[in-house]
């Protein structure tokens, strides 16, 4: 069972996209979701993203899940969106055009269930 999601809210950029999600499949820890939530009324990229998904998962390997919103929300609105989609004990936010440390999961998660800490911010 997975423990943490994570979001990716999405808008225009899916060069950046496959790269933040490439640095979600290389983490040290395994047991997540990956929820990605498509922000952009133009509907150019979603074929790509769409077949990026399918591929990665008929590996059976990751656990990716995209919700395509009626209307242009905004990162915030689109982060409530995954949040309510979201049935993991953890949630990790990912901006779609950043990228994470192999180890950036494994090591804060560490440091949350040390400290029993409910929320942990990184830059």
């Amino acid at each position: 069972m997975s423990s943490v999601t994570v979001i990716i809210p999405y808008k225009n950029n899916s060069k950046f996209l496959f790269l933040a999600l490439k640095s979600v499949f290389n983490q040290t820890f395994k047991k997540f979701k990956i929820i990605i939530i498509y922000d952009d009324v133009n509907k150019l990229d979603l074929n790509s993203i769409k077949k990026f998904i399918l591929e990665k998962n008929l590996k059976k390997k990751f656990s990716i899940k995209l919700i395509i919103n009626k209307k242009n929300l905004g990162a915030g609105e689109s982060r409530n969106v995954g949040i309510k989609n979201c049935k993991t004990k953890y949630v990790a936010f990912l901006d779609s055009d950043d990228i994470w440390h192999k180890n950036k999961l494994k090591l804060q998660l560490k440091i949350m269930r040390q400290n029993q800490l409910q929320i942990s911010h990184t830059s």
